[in-house]
């Protein structure tokens, strides 16, 4: 492709570039970000009853109880309730990947109302 000559110049691009990434991806959010919230509050709830369900022994371990309330939580907040969206928003969105700590729980771990 020739070199245009341009009057004005352009940033640089340069989509295979390395970035240094904040390891908080807290600090991407705005102070204000409904995640902040919805942690909060998650936090005070007393999940006691969902906990007391994970008795057996058998199978893989499962997922924070807290931490899924959280992604839930959050994704009907913002008018989300398909899992399958949720997982891709697990692997794509900042505030949900800093709910879910990194963690991307599949659709079949995820309760939502379109599978209830």
């Amino acid at each position: 492709m020739p070199a245009l000559r341009l009057k004005k110049k352009l940033q640089r691009y340069d989509p295979n570039q390395t970035l240094i990434i904040a390891p908080d991806l807290r600090e991407w959010l705005p102070e204000n970000h409904l995640y902040y919230f919805i942690a909060d509050i998650v936090d005070d709830i007393d999940l006691s009853s969902i906990y007391a369900r994970y008795d057996e022994r058998r199978g893989f371990p499962p997922y924070e109880p807290c931490k899924m309330v959280k992604v839930l939580v959050y994704a009907y907040c913002i008018g989300q309730t398909s899992s399958r969206q949720i997982f891709r928003e697990l692997v794509e969105n900042v505030p949900f990947r800093v709910l879910a700590a990194g963690n991307r729980p599949d659709h079949l771990s995820l309760p939502c109302a379109a599978r209830a």
